[in-house]
């Protein structure tokens, strides 16, 4: 499934963390859950994937606002990156380029980029809009607002027994939130 975020939901989520920074800056904010099977080392995400690319693109715009967070450990796992698109290699990879190539994070700011990558339009228009978000707060507050959202937000994450009809789980958990397009769910059963 793309990125569907919008500014409204970028909005809200850094909404909530912000205040729940300003109110104290050592409160939990809990994320929600997050739903993955479990195979060696690597999760496959069942549920959950708009809200933790969010987390990931924040993240990016805040190392590179503040290089010194601790923030950007959140970007890889060892040498990989930590989100993966397993269907969309041309995301993969456009995030893999977001890490090593600074002259991409310049392209990301172009409309014509924007409107020449179908998969990326939403991902490219999330970090314009994290990054004008971060920039209207007080230069002395990102890098521990950066610090509360690694240390302080919180993913619960839930595993999938073995044996469990993934599709079904999918299509069934995502009838609520940002509907599924009709085209999604026949993939999902497909696949």
């Amino acid at each position: 499934r793309p990125y569907v975020w919008g500014d409204e939901q970028l909005k809200k989520l850094l909404d909530d963390f912000y205040t729940s920074f300003k109110q104290s800056n050592i409160s939990i904010y809990y994320v929600s859950t997050f739903l993955t099977k479990e195979e060696n080392q690597h999760a496959e995400l069942i549920d959950g994937q708009q809200r933790f690319t969010t987390l990931w693109l924040i993240s990016f715009v805040i190392s590179h606002l503040c290089p010194t967070s601790s923030i950007s450990k959140f970007l890889k796992k060892g040498n990989n990156l930590r989100l993966g698109f397993e269907i969309r290699k041309e995301v993969s990879e456009f995030l893999e380029a977001l890490l090593e190539d600074s002259s991409v994070v310049n392209k990301v700011y172009s409309e014509d980029y924007i409107i020449k990558y179908p998969y990326l339009k939403n991902i490219a228009r999330a970090l314009v809009f994290i990054k004008g978000y971060l920039e209207q707060k007080p230069d002395n507050e990102i890098e521990a607002f950066s610090d509360f959202i690694y240390h302080n937000v919180k993913l619960i994450k839930n595993t999938t027994a073995i044996g469990t009809d993934l599709n079904h789980l999918f299509s069934t958990i995502n009838s609520a939130g940002i509907q599924l397009e009709q085209t999604d769910i026949i993939k999902a059963n497909l696949l």
